[in-house]
């Protein structure tokens, strides 16, 4: 298996250097995000970071942890980093947290309170009408 990694990883490279289309590309994603009074921090990472993550919503949540207990983004992108790494990420990875302000994050309530549902607002609405075809059924 070793060799055949290996051989792959050649033909990978011989077909980047011949100018040949190959799996790896050097196009980066790149989406425009017009800055507002409530954005705190920006995350800047390559895929081998956002790869482990489900999704883009649990590191920002983790990051604004850090930030509220320390307020150095330095030190948060290298927890962040610290994540991929235990998440068994199989690529490089790039952190880079960029501060928009000098204070740190405030504590978010969501419209739950404290906690909010495991369940999606779609979710929720799909069990609110069974409960209320059932309560129907039951007069």
């Amino acid at each position: 298996m070793a060799d055949r990694l290996v051989s792959t990883h050649v033909t990978y490279a011989a077909v980047f250097i011949a100018g040949i289309a190959g799996p790896l590309t050097a196009e980066p994603e790149v989406t425009q995000h017009y800055l507002h009074a409530q954005d705190e921090f920006l995350i800047l990472a390559c895929d081998g970071f956002w790869d482990v993550f489900k999704t883009s919503q649990r590191a920002v949540e983790l990051a604004r942890c850090a930030l509220m207990r320390h307020n150095d983004p330095q030190m948060c992108a290298q927890q962040l980093l610290k994540d991929a790494l235990d998440k068994h990420t199989s690529d490089n990875v790039t952190v880079i947290v960029v501060c928009f302000g000098d204070e740190p994050p405030r504590r978010r309530l969501s419209q739950y309170g404290r906690f909010s549902p495991s369940v999606s607002s779609q979710g929720l609405n799909v069990l609110a009408a069974a409960l209320d075809q059932d309560d129907r059924c039951m007069q």
